[in-house]
C-alpha cells in the first residue's frame, strides 16, 4: 500500500487555480473557440496530468517523499525528476482549457515560477542527502520534461526520439492483477 501522505497538494497550483477562479468570477475571460473542442482537448490534458500524478504516487510507493530514505528513479521518475509537479501543472492547464477559463491558463506561469523555486530548494536537500547517487540521477534525468535519448545502431538508425513508451508502458492502466495488487 502506498503512503497517502505522498499524494501532493501543491499550494502553488492550488493557489493559482483559486486565483484563476476568483479572477474569472470578477472579470470573465473566456478562451475563444468551440466549447466542445476545448472540453475534449482540456479533458485529455487534465487526464494526462491526473494520470501522471497517480503513476508518480504509485512509483513512490512507501517512500516518504518529504523525508526520503532512498531516491525514487523508476516509472515517471525515470523521465522527470519532478513528475508530480508536471502532472499538477498539466491538470491546471487542462482544467483551464476544458472550462475555457483563460485566467487558469494565464496563472500557470506564476505557479510554475513558484514551483521552480521549491524544486531548486528540494534539489539542494537531495544533493546533500544522496550525494553521488543524486548527481548521477540528475545528470541522466531532466528536471521537468520527458527524457530524450539518442538511438544508435544499424537496426534502429540514428536520431533523437522520446523514450516515453518503454518507461510508462510498465505503468499502463488496466495492468494485470499482480501489478494492481502492488499498487
Amino acid at each position: 500500500m502506498n503512503r497517502i501522505s505522498n499524494i501532493p497538494l501543491p499550494e502553488q497550483n492550488l493557489t493559482a487555480i483559486a486565483a484563476g477562479l476568483v479572477l474569472q468570477w470578477l472579470r470573465p475571460w473566456r478562451m475563444p473557440g468551440s466549447k466542445r473542442v476545448h472540453r475534449v482537448a482540456g479533458g485529455l490534458v487534465a487526464a494526462a496530468g491526473a494520470g501522471l500524478i497517480a503513476r508518480s504516487w504509485a512509483a513512490a510507493g512507501q517512500v516518504d517523499l518529504a523525508r526520503p530514505g532512498r531516491l525514487v528513479t523508476s516509472g515517471p521518475y525515470a523521465l522527470s525528476r519532478n513528475p508530480m509537479y508536471v502532472g499538477w501543472s498539466l491538470l491546471q492547464l487542462g482544467l483551464g482549457v476544458a472550462s475555457r477559463n483563460a485566467w487558469l491558463a494565464a496563472m500557470l506561469p506564476v505557479a510554475a515560477g513558484w514551483i521552480h523555486r521549491e524544486v531548486l530548494r528540494e534539489e539542494r536537500v537531495l544533493a546533500s542527502s544522496f550525494g553521488d547517487d543524486y548527481a548521477r540521477y540528475r545528470a541522466k534525468v531532466p528536471r521537468y520534461a520527458g527524457s530524450v535519448v539518442l538511438l544508435r545502431g544499424r537496426d534502429r538508425g540514428a536520431g533523437v526520439v522520446p523514450d516515453v513508451a518503454g518507461v510508462l508502458g510498465q505503468y499502463r492502466l488496466g495492468a494485470d492483477q499482480d501489478r494492481a495488487a502492488e499498487l
